[in-house]
């Protein structure tokens, strides 16, 4: 009873961590997207005057 009752609270603890995990790459992706976007609106002028 007590090793099953362990396990379980590994398995919450490992779903607790993977959906903290997830919204860290959340934010990291939403960080990594508005980054991109700001540069290559920076970078649009520079290469409609090269074309």
């Amino acid at each position: 009873m007590g090793r099953k009752m362990r396990s379980y609270n590994m398995m919450f603890d490992d779903r607790y961590f993977l959906r903290m995990m997830y919204k860290v790459a959340q934010e990291m992706t939403i960080m990594c997207n508005t980054m991109v976007q700001s540069v290559v609106l920076d970078l649009l002028p520079v290469l409609t005057t090269f074309l």
